[in-house]
């Protein structure tokens, strides 16, 4: 008998086979049912889906062992062919469960595994081989092994389906949960009994989160519109309905409902004025003539009130004959929005006579087009009329000056690149009628691309040529006030030098003949009056320099125990004349050095002690010295026994202003200028530190001066009193006293136009020796030279720099050129900063001020001849 004869004879076989096909329809079409009532998809496709699923597993799980043991009873004389027929339609129906991509397990009551696809299979990580016959709990959890049992076996015992059992179940991955829906249908074993299911699970994690997802945004939609006052309608055409949403009711005023759902409503609560516009984009709206419906309508409030909404709607349903039957729209409170572009535009309008009125052009320039937009004040403050000249980047490179373009350009790429946070230029742009006009170009990048390449830049034209004209005259002020302030200078420090020094050799002369003391003190008399007068003009000078910027300091390593040692035994002869005392103490540590400038440091303290002393009648002056290591500040407190002053005075001292003293009987009593407080209170914020002052009147005062102080590397903290290794290290040189042949056998040409400071000048070189030509003035030098040749050229020239005819500079300057290698040391009146400079590179080897000090003429001298090789 044949073997397919044999499988139609097998009644238990045939039986299983009609029941399972019977039962896969039934559960297909039950399947089916609920998943269209769950909105898997169709009901067609998830017959088809399930039928297969379920009558292909069934097939295999089911029928096939049955077919199996009844091929193993065949006679050895059946159909081959038909045997292989049969197992080629096996092959196939398992291809096609292998391509199910839902989970397909064969299980017993016992938990185990009898069979799978190679959808489960991967699942698992193994081959379908060797997980058949094994038990579940060998590749799942214990916990969830144990659930899966539990479900199958109430299944197996109840006889019935259990459909759409989602469960959650953890990954490897940390955190990652995913959903499966199980369904498990029962089955009958060889013993006719259910004692065995099959298991079908698909993933449904994404759907579970879709949904999710879906739920919590029409959650955060609803809130949303409620938030932003968005009030939904949906408006049945044909019969007038329309149902208004609570936002709606309550964004205008009413409670949720309170609206009539009809289309009246609308034409009730909208006003008047914007109802037929309203009416008329509708109608566009359903011909098709605009894709959206959309208009700004003022809508009437509950307390009366209008407020403007955007109206926003489309028509979703036509009636078959095609007219419109449904439209979905919503409402969007925009009454701040327009408020706020009524702001906007008023804003503008405010900002474009604003700059109008400053003469602020506009451009916005498109980096990678060129393009360029300017606003109309760019042309009319250059004399065009708007829009007169072309918008690109060409007009402005065209109107640029060409000395200026260059730089402009430079400044634009340093800012496209990154380097300056805002472009910035001053350049010249040419008018309308050909002359040129200042202007400060002002710009920044705004906008970049993909890429993160500039894309487009804003940027501002500010008319500055009064600016410029101001600055202009400002500066030739100040050069004129510097012109003034150095010729000053010159004219006072000039006679100066024949007062001081006529005074010196009167001095002299009596000391060595012991002339009456009376004649005497009437030489110190001058020579002190003089010397205040010299202070006067170097403090307007200092002043000067700190007003225009030219006041410099420097930091180096300096002692400060000993410049506070210094400035007190300076001044102690000084307060003794007075009969007060000095004093110096020390109330901490000190470092052995800091970095500061020991000038300004030395200048701020004689003045601040030469104050006190100047205001102090009986007791003394203490100055007390400290380090504040935290701040690394160093501090001076000057405290003096003497007039004081009240609250009043105090505060106007601490403004600082030049030429004001607290009270005019004080200035005649004592004297001074005004300015000494203030040039010190400058060196010291110079310095980064500042000076206050607290008094008392009858009592006295204490001046605080504090000043950054790094110490210096490796230096020590010191206790002065017992240490004085500090004041070994940074003691000024003693200088030797000036021989009387400091200078003999040379031979020195003196350019000086002054016959007074001629005959002193000649005198003390002189005295040491030297044998002095004298000429008045820059030619004279020119001629001298040229005319002395060999060895009867001088040694050394002693250039003044102010002169008639040709003053210093240029005969020096000519000289250099001329070849003449004679060392030349300046000689002036001039001690503005930079002037020293200004005679170094005029071709002079040296510089010494007027007054003159004698030590400092022939020592400059006597090293100035030495240095020359011909010497």
């Amino acid at each position: 008998m044949a073997p397919e004869e044999r499988i139609r004879k097998d009644g238990g076989a045939a039986w299983l086979r009609v029941v399972c096909v019977l039962f896969g329809f039934g559960l297909a079409g039950l399947s089916a049912a609920i998943g269209a009532r769950l909105g898997w998809g169709d009901p067609v496709t998830v017959f088809t889906y399930v039928f297969v699923l379920t009558f292909a597993g069934v097939y295999v799980f089911a029928i096939e062992p049955v077919v199996r043991a009844g091929l193993g009873r065949a006679d050895s004389g059946g159909s081959q062919d038909q045997f292989d027929v049969l197992n080629e339609s096996r092959r196939e129906m398992q291809g096609i469960i292998d391509a199910i991509p839902a989970y397909l397990y064969y299980k017993d009551d016992k938990n185990t595994i009898l069979d799978l696809n190679v959808t489960a299979a991967e699942s698992i990580g193994l081959p379908a081989d060797e997980i058949r016959g094994r038990s579940t709990e060998e590749f799942f959890p214990a916990e969830d092994a144990a659930a899966f049992l539990k479900d199958d076996l109430e299944v197996i015992r109840s006889g019935k389906p259990k459909l759409g059992i989602v469960e959650c179940h953890e990954t490897e991955e940390v955190g990652e949960r995913r959903h499966i829906k199980t369904d498990k249908i029962p089955l009958r074993g060889p013993s006719g009994e259910f004692d065995r299911l099959v298991a079908i699970a698909t993933d449904i994690t994404e759907l579970t989160r879709a949904r999710e997802r879906a739920e919590q945004a029409e959650e955060q939609l609803s809130l949303a519109m409620k938030a932003a006052s968005i009030g939904l309608w949906d408006w049945n055409i044909q019969t007038g309905a329309c149902e208004y949403s609570d936002t709606f009711n309550t964004m205008h005023g009413y409670t949720p409902g309170e609206l009539p759902n009809t289309i009246e409503t609308w034409e009730t609560i909208c006003n008047p004025d914007d109802r037929a516009l309203a009416y008329e984009r509708v109608e566009q709206h359903f011909k098709g003539e605009v894709p959206i419906f959309r208009t700004e309508q003022r809508v009437k409030q509950k307390d009366g009130s209008w407020r403007w909404v955007k109206a926003v709607g489309e028509l979703i349903e036509r009636t078959p004959e095609g007219e419109p039957l449904r439209m979905l729209g919503v409402h969007v409170d925009v009454q701040e929005i327009r408020e706020a572009a009524d702001r906007t535009k008023q804003a503008e309008e405010q900002l474009s006579l604003a700059m109008k009125a400053a003469s602020i052009g506009l451009w916005d320039w498109n980096v990678k087009t060129n393009e360029t937009y300017f606003n109309d004040t760019f042309y009319t403050m250059l004399g065009y009329e708007p829009g007169e000249l072309p918008m690109n980047l060409e007009t402005w490179t065209a109107l640029c000056h060409p000395d200026d373009l260059d730089g402009a350009f430079k400044d634009i790429q340093r800012h496209i690149a990154g380097e300056t946070d805002v472009y910035m230029s001053e350049h010249r742009l040419k008018l309308k009628t050909g002359g040129w006009r200042w202007i400060r170009d002002i710009g920044m990048v705004t906008q970049h691309d993909e890429e993160g390449q500039p894309e487009r830049m804003l940027g501002l034209h500010v008319d500055i040529q009064e600016i410029r004209e101001a600055v202009d005259r400002a500066e030739a002020a100040n050069n004129a006030k510097s012109e003034f302030l150095a010729n000053m200078s010159h004219e006072i420090r000039t006679p100066m030098t024949a007062i001081l020094g006529f005074a010196d050799l009167l001095d002299q002369e009596f000391a060595a003949h012991h002339k009456s003391d009376e004649i005497g003190d009437t030489i110190r008399t001058i020579r002190s009056n003089a010397n205040h007068l010299l202070a006067v003009i170097n403090d307007i000078l200092d002043m000067s320099k700190i007003e225009a910027g030219f006041m410099r300091v420097e930091k180096v390593a300096t002692s400060p125990a000993q410049i506070a040692e210094e400035v007190v035994s300076l001044m102690r002869p000084r307060a003794k004349g007075k009969g007060v005392g000095v004093g110096l103490s020390y109330d901490s540590l000190v470092p052995e050095g800091v970095m500061t400038d020991p000038m300004r440091l030395r200048q701020i303290l004689f003045n601040l002690v030469g104050n006190a002393i100047k205001f102090t009648e009986v007791g003394g002056i203490l100055v007390h010295m400290s380090y504040d290591r935290s701040e690394q500040k160093l501090q001076y407190k000057v405290v003096d026994t003497g007039i004081g002053m009240n609250p009043e005075q105090v505060e106007t001292l601490l403004e600082f202003n030049p030429f004001v003293q607290i009270d005019g009987s004080t200035a005649r009593k004592f004297g001074g200028t005004g300015l000494g407080l203030r040039i010190s209170n400058s060196l010291a914020k110079m310095l980064g530190g500042k000076i206050s002052v607290s008094s008392t009147v009858d009592k006295g005062t204490e001046v605080l001066l504090d000043v950054d102080a790094e110490i210096v590397a490796g230096a020590r903290l010191i206790d002065p009193y017992s240490d004085y290794s500090f004041r070994n290290k940074s003691a000024p040189e003693e200088r030797e006293p000036i021989g009387d042949d400091a200078l003999a056998g040379c031979k020195i040409l003196l350019a000086e136009d002054g016959p007074d400071n001629q005959r002193l000048i000649k005198h003390h070189l002189q005295r040491c020796g030297a044998e002095v030509l004298v000429a008045e003035n820059g030619l004279e030098v020119l001629n001298i030279i040229r005319e002395l040749a060999g060895g009867k050229q001088p040694d050394l020239i002693l250039m003044d720099m102010q002169m008639p005819e040709l003053d210093g500079y240029a005969a020096t300057s000519t000289l250099r050129e001329e070849g003449c290698a004679i060392p030349v040391v300046a000689i002036t009146a001039h001690a503005m900063d930079g002037d020293r400079e200004k005679c170094l590179r005029f071709g002079c080897d040296d510089y010494l001020t007027k007054p003159i000090s004698v030590p400092d003429l022939i020592e400059t001298c006597a090293r100035q001849i030495s240095q020359t090789p011909t010497n």
